[in-house]
């Protein structure tokens, strides 16, 4: 993970190296493999709440901030079902660095025109739950894992993945 403040060149490659070394298997991030991994990426499967989630959520303004490329974001919702639901998919590259780098999440605000507190950040991964709420997001987190604890640095509690997009509280476009 990129310390904050950290300004990366490539952050395809690096996202690809972050998330091959974070499987935990001892497995080096090779080229070849980082390779293999970037590719699969526009055919993940969704989580199986994903659609329902879409639907529940259909009058909220949505987007998505990822340490992913634009090119790898746009292959991976253009086979999704999810082509035109947000209103931006906002790339890290825009400010040249990772979350939880805070410059990252300082895109959010202009790129939806909202304030910090109108923001519900969404995520099932800890270091972006912690990044997310040091930010001063409101954040809700999303346990995939049974028994995982809520991330560090952050007072988040439980919320399974299981649980209904219903549960959030979320303000609607009408109320942004």
């Amino acid at each position: 993970m990129a310390k904050a403040g950290r300004r990366l060149r490539d952050p395809n490659s690096r996202t690809a190296r972050h998330y091959a070394a974070a499987l935990g298997f001892g497995i080096a991030p090779t080229s070849s493999l980082c390779d293999r991994l970037m590719n699969k990426y526009p055919s993940l499967d969704l989580h199986a709440e994903a659609e329902q989630a879409r639907d529940a959520l259909c009058d909220r303004k949505l987007a998505i901030l990822s340490n992913g490329g634009p090119r790898m974001l746009d292959a991976f919702i253009a086979p999704s079902g999810f082509v035109g639901r947000f209103v931006d998919l906002i790339s890290v590259d825009r400010a040249k660095s990772f979350k939880p780098d805070p410059i990252c999440y300082a895109l959010v605000e202009p790129a939806l025109g909202v304030a910090k507190g109108e923001v519900l950040f969404v995520s099932s991964n800890g270091f972006d739950v912690a990044g997310d709420k040091d930010y001063g997001f409101p954040v809700a987190w999303i346990q995939r894992t049974e028994g995982t604890p809520a991330p560090g640095r952050s007072d988040v509690g439980h919320r399974s993945s299981r649980g209904s997009a219903n549960d959030l509280a979320v303000p609607s476009r009408q109320e942004m």
